[in-house]
């Protein structure tokens, strides 16, 4: 299955990412899989983040 999500601001994205962390923090316990399972998905998303990150210039750090 894929999914297409727009977001308009990245900062959505990264809150998704934090949400799907926080609850696979919350659920490890109880429910190990499904909390590898959002570990994951808020890794792909991650990810993508980082492909359109746009790259520093001379003399910046990353």
């Amino acid at each position: 299955m894929a999914l297409q999500v727009t977001f308009t601001d990245p900062h959505d994205a990264a809150r998704v990412v934090d949400a799907l962390l926080e609850q696979a923090d919350h659920i490890e316990v109880n429910t190990p899989m499904l909390a590898r399972r959002y570990r994951a998905i808020a890794d792909d998303i991650g990810d993508a983040l980082d492909r359109d990150l746009p790259k520093p210039g001379p003399g910046q750090t990353p």
